[in-house]
């Protein structure tokens, strides 16, 4: 690997800081599940089926544009009800919005860490069978093995992301704006 593109993760500062010392040449997306799950924690629970139904479709748009339109829309509908809500709304959308940067097919699947998640869940699940690991090595044969299966399922038999339409999408930008250029 010569250069990451792209970091998704939660708002943990402490990675955010890692990030910004030995990654900086890369895009930070604020994972969408994690945003709006933070969101609504200032929203009584009665009433966040509603505000979250909302808060999906900013990010079902199909541009940035709109998608921060459809923000302020959501900001000016609950500015007096729920001032808390809003602010950190407003604050922090950009920052979840920046797959939108990338190719539209790809919107799904680079929103969110759902990927990371669901491989943490299977090597939960697959640690708790055996529960008592004899000694460190065996642990990391383990998780090493698990992380090689998913790997090869994602290069080979259904791959997670088609990278063409990304490399594409430099190529167009390089070729038009060089300084915005993200080469490898």
């Amino acid at each position: 690997m010569k250069k990451v593109d792209l970091v998704i993760s939660d708002d943990h500062k402490g990675l955010r800081q890692a990030l910004s010392k030995h990654f900086q040449q890369s895009s930070w997306q604020r994972c969408c599940f994690h945003f709006i799950k933070n969101l609504l924690d200032s929203i009584p629970k009665k009433k966040r089926k509603k505000i979250y139904n909302d808060l999906k479709t900013i990010f079902l748009c199909s541009s940035k544009n709109e998608a921060l339109k459809r923000a302020k829309e959501i900001c000016s509908k609950y500015e007096n009800e729920h001032p808390l809500f809003v602010s950190k709304l407003d604050e922090g959308v950009e920052e979840t919005l920046t797959f939108m940067n990338y190719p539209i097919e790809h919107f799904s699947k680079i929103r969110t860490t759902n990927m990371l998640e669901r491989l943490n869940a299977e090597l939960k699940r697959r640690i708790n069978v055996i529960r008592i690991f004899p000694n460190m090595a065996s642990a990391l044969r383990l998780i090493g093995c698990l992380c090689m299966e998913y790997h090869d399922e994602w290069i080979s038999l259904r791959k997670y992301i088609n990278m063409e339409p990304f490399h594409n999408l430099k190529k167009d930008r390089f070729e038009k704006e060089p300084s915005l250029a993200i080469i490898s």
